[in-house]
């Protein structure tokens, strides 16, 4: 088992094939037993930077602010509700 932290901080433990095979693609970087501060800022930031949500699980969308799903949408050009709840914006990401 592993320590992996995640495009939004996310942090956690998966065996190293689950890393390689699922995680990895997704933006996750393995990290030591605690990462430290600058690891998660890192992973954090090079997220932000390179965020495809399109590709990210709808648990994963959950646990990412409304602002930054509507400004993603709002980046691809598609349309939707002011008064869309998080699981409206989650869908129409996921297609």
């Amino acid at each position: 088992m592993i320590n992996i932290v995640g495009p939004k901080g996310q942090r956690l433990r998966v065996t190293d094939r689950a890393y390689q095979e699922i995680y990895k693609d997704q933006g996750y970087k393995s990290v030591g037993d605690k990462p430290s501060e600058k690891e998660v800022i890192q992973a954090e930031s090079e997220a932000e930077e390179s965020t495809d949500y399109s590709r990210q699980t709808p648990a994963a969308l959950r646990r990412v602010k409304n602002e930054m799903l509507t400004a993603y949408l709002k980046e691809k050009g598609v349309q939707y509700s002011d008064d869309a709840t998080k699981k409206d914006l989650i869908q129409l990401i996921k297609g």
